[in-house]
């Protein structure tokens, strides 16, 4: 987990820093506030492979409790996104998308690429995840 704030379920962060809520729900003071929504920025930690085979996913997905991740400290494994998985019918039968958690703490989305930017796309920091932690798994 990133030292960042972790906002509740209601809680959407707007590009300009203010959260779309009436009262607040996490933001922490404006000097502790980071920018990252910031369009000249890639609201990502960056692309790419897996340091680990897909093989080696073993996990019950409906079993692993959905976390908040910070956007910037995700890695996406995709490397492309289709028009009409942003704004076509999604066929997912699970609402959140689907991370591995490597040792080092690395967070890398295996499924979800088209939620998650689309998230970004709003300016969304934050986004509730199912998270595995690989190799040991929970």
């Amino acid at each position: 987990m990133s030292g960042h704030p972790v906002p509740d379920a209601n809680c959407h962060t707007l590009p300009d820093g203010s959260c779309s809520v009436a009262s607040p729900c996490m933001h922490a003071p404006e000097a502790a506030r980071v920018d990252t929504c910031a369009t000249d920025r890639f609201p990502f930690a960056g692309i790419a492979d897996r340091p680990f085979a897909q093989s080696q996913i073993s996990v019950t997905w409906s079993y692993v409790k959905p976390e908040w991740v910070f956007l910037p400290d995700l890695w996406l494994t995709q490397t492309k996104v289709t028009i009409e998985g942003l704004f076509g019918k999604t066929y997912s039968t699970d609402q959140y998308p689907r991370a591995v958690r490597v040792p080092d703490g690395r967070v890398f989305l295996e499924d979800g690429h088209h939620r998650i930017v689309t998230a970004a796309k709003r300016g969304e920091q934050w986004a509730q995840i199912r998270v595995w932690d690989w190799p040991h798994g929970t």
